[in-house]
């Protein structure tokens, strides 16, 4: 056994002791039942290929006889002996655990040649440990003691003196990590620097895939914030910028506007909190916003009617969209007061006053524009626009009564809608913000598994706190393996839950903050298991502040939708496993899993370009630059405020499923799809009694209908009319709607 074998064995042993000394973890099922991938298991590859180039270490007549006489002929496993002590040396307390893939020794005649280890490739598997594999200096000895020239001779060029803050001179290496994409590829780094120093092993022949799928989550601009002032010619190997500094700079600018918010003075009731409820406050945007540059795009003026704000853009539907300027969700809470009304209209008056004060007050004492409106604030601080709504709990508990005693689902529905944005949007953005603080690889993993669930047409039918609580689940719950801490593990550890979980028996248990005893545990589990299980969503996910109701996973998705989901979350686990494994990773297309395949869908709804404003965000798309953008950290002077958060495919998206939800299902790719994808729903074409309800989009069945037990006239029975709804697609989305392309027929009765 080799010594990196007894090593993975040691690792797993004392994994093993772990889960089954842990009561929150089914230790039987988690080293049994589980089977453990190595793509998985581990956070980086790294391939050596063809292995063949090993091969130079044998230039040493000594290596060469002790190959010769020990490997009897078969270099490779004695050639991998005198790498990896190197390799594990320099790499130092950057890896847990690093391992090489099991692979099958050859047979040959003695009469014969051995075969040549060429045509295979030798696979690295690193573990890291996420709390020193990213630092970018490895600190050396002092530069007059006697171990400096073993660390010059160790390191080679790559060792410089450099003096510190303490005064100390010492012998260091310097590696790139410009941005935090960069950071990631640290070891793989290390491993190239090493092998050529010690294997004579250039560079190309040294390949990691773990940093493929980066420029998933990549856009031009963000590069520009990641280097700073610094030239990117300077950085040898240029690597896309996945985004985090520009989350970063949206926490910088949310935390000096909450500053001067508590600052103000005059106000009838001081600021008592600010919560984030977007996900960029919880750092899982897929893409996170970019500042406004401030410029007025041609023909997009400020409008001069006195109906509209004066210093406000609005978009005009002869030029094309403007850029997107999402609006990051804030709740505001106030100082408790006994003066507040006691009717919901009422505080409603009360907070829309509040508003208009609190943007005079801003503007005047902070000199930050602001524009009021009947339910919110938007606020333009630093490029972005923050959306202030104000809680105020009595709001909430008369609508609770108020649903207690209606019996419509009206007020039941507007008291969820305000209790999801105002109480459970803020608890799960600061929740979710200290699992990131935790795991660095949670970002980065959830904005990757988020855009593959948008990518294959499914973020309308899974909202993205539910994809954060999936991942979430990986890290505080990630028995047989430990917590990821890359991107791309976190990604396969994501389709194999959505594969090889059993939703139909189990219930996904996140126990945030560890707040879910083993009482409460059972408890769910119990419940779940009950016949409540036909009641409750096909994906239920249970959390310390929702046991019961799995309130993020309802309405959507449904049982079909689910499946589907499920479906595309195995072939993708396959197919990526396989990439992450290939011989040559360099000849490998990683977007192919982020493609979705096409053949069962009804209808495409295809939109013009020019009016998608987040089309640069496509899994295609060519990389430009964005011309609307300034640097975060470059403070300028605004005059207006920015079309906010104007999508015209959402709004087309949402009326679509109001208007025609009963005879289809929409899908599509808000990260800069180009296209809307229809389902037929096969029971809405059963034919239906004539009734001037049942009218809405259908016509007469010609001669009647077979399936009916007694036939009556031809205008007895209606069916969906399809070519009246293809035509209304287009109809509505007049102007945005390229053209409508139909796949295949509707399904018959």
């Amino acid at each position: 056994v080799s010594r990196d074998r007894f090593l993975w064995l040691q690792h797993e042993a004392q994994l093993g002791m772990a889960f089954l000394d842990d009561t929150a973890v089914s230790g039987f099922e988690a080293l049994f039942m589980r089977p453990v991938a190595m793509v998985q298991k581990f956070d980086a590859l790294c391939h050596i290929f063809p292995a063949s180039v090993l091969e130079s270490i044998l230039a040493d007549s000594e290596v060469r006889e002790t190959v010769l006489l020990d490997g009897l002929a078969w270099p490779l496993p004695l050639l991998l002996k005198r790498v990896l002590p190197i390799l594990q040396r320099g790499l130092g307390h950057r890896v847990k655990l690093m391992v090489t893939k099991p692979f099958a020794t050859p047979e040959w005649l003695p009469s014969k040649a051995p075969p040549s280890p060429c045509a295979s490739h030798v696979t690295l598997a690193l573990l890291w440990d996420t709390d020193h594999a990213f630092r970018v200096l490895d600190m050396g000895p002092p530069a007059d003691s006697s171990e400096a020239p073993a660390f010059r001779s160790f390191w080679g060029q790559r060792s410089e003196l450099r003096r510190f803050q303490d005064g100390s001179i010492n012998e260091a290496v310097v590696w790139e990590g410009r941005g935090a994409g960069r950071r990631r590829s640290m070891c793989h780094q290390v491993i190239q620097h090493l092998l050529q120093r010690h294997a004579s092993i250039h560079p190309e022949h040294v390949v990691s895939p773990t940093s493929a799928l980066d420029p998933l989550l990549s856009l031009t601009a963000y590069s520009d914030v990641a280097r700073g002032s610094e030239d990117e010619a300077s950085d040898p190997a240029p690597h896309p910028s996945t985004g985090e500094e520009v989350a970063v700079a949206v926490m910088e600018v949310f935390s000096e506007l909450s500053r001067e918010l508590r600052q103000l003075k005059d106000l009838p009731l001081a600021i008592a909190s600010l919560q984030g409820a977007s996900p960029a406050f919880r750092h899982t945007e897929v893409f996170p916003p970019l500042p406004w540059n401030g410029k007025l795009p041609a023909k997009l003026q400020v409008p001069a009617t006195e109906d509209c704000q004066s210093d406000c853009l609005y978009p005009s539907c002869d030029v094309a969209t403007p850029p997107y300027i999402p609006a990051l969700e804030v709740v505001c809470q106030l100082e408790s007061s006994g003066k507040w009304p006691d009717e919901v209209e009422a505080i409603r008056g009360l907070k829309t006053a509040f508003y208009v004060h609190l943007s005079k007050a801003l503007q005047e004492q902070a000199g930050v524009l602001a524009s009021p409106t009947p339910l919110f604030l938007d606020v333009l601080k630093g490029g972005y626009v923050f959306r202030l709504r104000i809680y105020h709990h009595r709001e909430l508990t008369m609508l609770r009564e108020a649903v207690a005693m209606a019996t419509g689902h009206v007020a039941k529905a507007e008291y969820q809608q305000l209790e999801r944005s105002l109480v459970s949007l803020p608890l799960l953005t600061s929740t979710l913000h200290g699992v990131h603080q935790q795991f660095p690889a949670f970002s980065a993993g959830a904005r990757l598994c988020k855009r593959w669930v948008s990518a294959h047409l499914l973020a309308n039918h899974l909202t993205d706190e539910a994809t954060e609580l999936m991942v979430a689940h990986l890290f505080l719950c990630p028995a047989p393996h430990i917590p990821p801490g890359s991107p791309v593990s976190v990604l396969l550890r994501f389709l194999a839950l959505l594969t090889n979980h059993d939703w139909s028996s189990e219930p996904l248990i996140v126990n945030l903050n560890q707040d879910l005893s083993a009482a409460d545990i059972s408890e769910i589990t119990s419940r779940f298991s009950s016949s409540t299980r036909s009641h409750l969503p096909p994906l239920f996910i249970a959390t310390p502040h929702d046991k019961s109701s799995s309130h993020w996973t309802t309405p959507t998705p449904s049982a079909p939708v689910f499946a589907r989901m499920q479906l595309l979350a195995k072939e993708s686990l396959a197919l990526l496993s396989q990439q992450l494994l290939s011989q040559n990773p360099t000849e490998v297309d990683f977007k192919q899993i982020f493609r979705t395949p096409l053949q069962d869908y009804s209808v495409l709804i295809h939109l013009h370009k020019r009016h998608l404003p987040l089309s640069e965000q496509g899994v295609d798309a060519m990389a430009t630059g964005s011309t609307h953008r300034t640097h975060p950290m470059k403070h300028r002077k605004y005059s207006h405020m920015p079309v906010v958060d104007f999508n015209p495919v959402d709004k087309y998206l949402s009326e679509l499923e109001a208007t025609f939800s009963e005879f289809a299902l929409f899908f599509h790719d808000k990260y800069g799809g180009t296209f809307i994808a229809v389902a037929w729903k096969p029971h809405a074409f059963i034919p239906q009694s004539f009734k001037v309800s049942h009218a809405h989009c259908r016509i007469p069945v010609e001669g009647g209908w077979k399936g009916a037990k007694k036939q009556k006239t031809a205008a007895s029975f209606l069916v969906p009319d399809v070519k009246a709804i293809l035509a209304d697609f287009q109809l509505l989305g007049q102007g945005l709607v390229k053209s409508v392309e139909v796949l295949s027929d509707p399904p018959s009765a």
